[in-house]
């Protein structure tokens, strides 16, 4: 049987294809499935590695999208906000944090280092799967072709 794991690459703009044989890779290749594809044989465990490499890079390259506020109580009650970088902050369980969330355009705001981070993993992660690219297909045939249709 065919099997070929298609994983959106889009730090790249491409599609890895991970094929189960040369025979499989030669067809698809030959049926120009995608002429900028990078393909290579494989197994579900390299599917596995390459989705996680592709979204990992992609993150990376969207980081920038990805910010936290941390906020200073003032004496009045009142909070001053200042950038903040998650990874660098110290443990803590009482100082406030605004997470921005790309997919809704919102800030959710938390107390706590660690609620900060569970926070903006979980937004990321909901990225990954508005971006489609919390998982991959898989074919158990070669698929058609790529093609884009004049409107």
């Amino acid at each position: 049987m065919t099997i070929i794991y298609e994983i959106k690459n889009y730090a790249i703009h491409s599609v890895n294809y991970v094929c189960d044989s040369q025979e499989t890779m030669d067809a698809a290749i030959e049926k120009k499935i995608n002429i900028n594809g990078i393909f290579i044989i494989g197994t579900i465990d390299d599917a596995n590695k390459i989705l996680e490499t592709n979204q990992k890079n992609y993150l990376d390259q969207k980081s920038e999208m990805f910010t936290a506020l941390k906020g200073e109580v003032l004496n009045n009650g009142d909070i001053l906000w200042s950038s903040a970088d998650l990874s660098l902050e110290q443990q803590n369980t009482d100082i406030p944090y605004s997470i921005f969330d790309p997919n809704k355009g919102t800030h959710t705001n938390v107390v706590g280092l660690q609620n900060a981070l569970d926070t903006q993993n979980n937004i990321k992660n909901d990225f990954l799967i508005f971006s489609g690219l919390n998982s991959y297909i898989t074919h158990t045939s070669i698929p058609e072709p790529l093609t884009i249709k004049a409107q």
